[in-house]
């Protein structure tokens, strides 16, 4: 506790805007002291001298005198106003003390033996959780400061409540065992040395080595070393000039907030920070992984020309389409519209589309709704919504003792038509008519012949 010091008073006849503006002219400063159960007191203190206790540090954590013509109350203090513009000191509120009282106050923090943590010699980044902790004490034994020792952190170790000695008779107002600060990972890349550092001088002398970060193994060498040493990542994010997307994981264990932060900060707008809830570092799950690709897929259209999306698969057809050497997922461009067809995982696809079957049942029902809708509207009919669902499967032709023939047995596909609205029996029936004259389901019935002929590779 910092040295109890005395100021003397007078008492203020008239409170209110104005009285208070003719105290601050008079050169003092406008203070009330209220608590242990008195009537609160106005008074006017000595501008210059409040204002240098204020200003000097240890304000809040200090007991005070206040002599009122020959009475003196012992007070501390609980919170002043200052100009929003001028950052004059405008009003402070005293509360009174008891003998023997225990206070319930904020008391600043003090990080030392940075020098001592591992961490912040590599580079990490003191990020301070609380500058101030909220503890119980005796009225006279009020802490000026608690300490916060650093020795021995590295980077995303954490500092809690439990390991900072408190003084006796000192305890935190919060039960839970809160952080008080961490060693977050800094935003220059050279941080990342710490997640191989035991593999760095096997890098150097071999050119490279396998290393495993968050589980994984990966092959790093000597170029990465030496590139991340060179980069000064803040300053080219500064001079970037393009748009930028910060996504961090809170739980990430790897690169902590912090890092994250700084970066976003660096950059100039149009900049945005997207936080991945319960993703971990490298987006182990499907599901993180396929948010973080729509959501950059969504934000980066605003700043992309998207065009036409061709992917190179420009040709005279209706339809092209283009799969490469590794799993099954293709490229399908159909006019201008691209997308995707796959196989699912367990047939060793990736699922990242439907499958030819899905598209061609897709084809139908498709087919199928618009033609019924173009029916529909020409006659005027009330219909809200039509629904269509459709399955394909391999069946019989017909209950044969022949059945072990392949020819025996047939494609089927199933379609239900739900049609939403107040359509009569016979306005049903006939719009049952009309989906079997879609014109994809009339080319499927039908007789078709594919033609198929190796070409050669178009010029490039």
């Amino acid at each position: 506790m910092g040295a109890a010091y005395e100021l003397a008073a007078t008492v203020r006849e008239t409170v209110g805007t104005g009285a208070a503006r003719s105290t601050r002219r008079a050169g003092q400063i406008p203070a009330v002291v209220y608590g242990d159960k008195q009537p609160a007191l106005a008074i006017a203190l000595p501008f210059a001298e409040v204002d240098r206790k204020v200003r000097g540090g240890g304000f809040f954590t200090t007991l005070a005198t206040i002599n009122v013509g020959g009475e003196k109350i012992r007070v501390i203090p609980r919170d002043y106003q200052l100009d929003p513009l001028s950052d004059r000191l405008l009003h402070v509120d005293f509360m009174r003390v008891a003998e023997g009282a225990r206070l319930t106050i904020d008391v600043p923090v003090r990080f030392v033996n940075e020098a001592e943590a591992p961490g912040i010699r590599r580079g990490g980044v003191l990020n301070v959780v609380r500058h101030t902790v909220n503890v119980s004490c005796p009225v006279d034994a009020i802490p000026e400061e608690l300490i916060c020792d650093l020795t021995g952190l590295d980077i995303n170790d954490a500092v809690h409540i439990s390991a900072m000695t408190l003084p006796e008779g000192v305890h935190p107002t919060i039960e839970r065992d809160f952080t008080v600060a961490t060693i977050a990972a800094p935003s220059s890349p050279d941080h990342v040395k710490h997640l191989f550092k035991q593999d760095i001088d096997e890098i150097r002398a071999e050119g490279k080595a396998e290393v495993e970060i968050a589980g994984r193994t990966f092959t790093i060498k000597k170029q990465f070393l030496d590139d991340l040493e060179e980069q000064d990542l803040q300053s080219m994010l500064g001079e970037l000039r393009k748009s930028l997307l910060i996504l961090h994981a809170p739980h990430d264990k790897i690169v902590g907030i912090e890092n994250a932060r700084e970066l976003y900060e660096a950059a100039v707008h149009p900049k945005s920070f997207v936080s991945l809830d319960g993703a971990d570092h490298l987006l182990s799950e499907k599901a993180d992984a396929a948010y973080v690709g729509e959501v950059i897929g969504t934000w980066a259209a605003r700043y992309i020309e998207m065009g036409d999306r061709d992917v190179d698969l420009d040709n005279p057809k209706q339809v092209a389409v283009r799969i490469g050497n590794e799993g099954y997922t293709t490229d399908i461009k159909a006019g201008k519209h691209v997308f995707r067809a796959d196989e699912p995982e367990d047939a060793g696809g990736n699922d990242f589309g439907p499958t030819p079957y899905g598209l061609l049942l897709a084809s139908l029902g498709s087919c199928t709704a618009m033609t019924l809708k173009m029916y529909a509207d020409r006659k005027e009919w009330p219909f809200e919504e039509i629904r269509v669902h459709l399955s394909h499967e391999r069946v019989y032709r017909d209950d044969c003792d022949g059945c072990e023939d392949d020819k025996a047995r047939v494609d089927l596909i199933a379609r239900e038509i739900e049609i939403v609205g107040e359509l009569e029996e016979k306005q049903r029936d006939r719009m049952l008519q009309i989906a079997n004259k879609c014109p994809v389901h009339k080319t499927l019935e039908g007789e078709i012949r594919v033609e198929s002929k190796i070409v050669a590779l178009a010029a490039v």
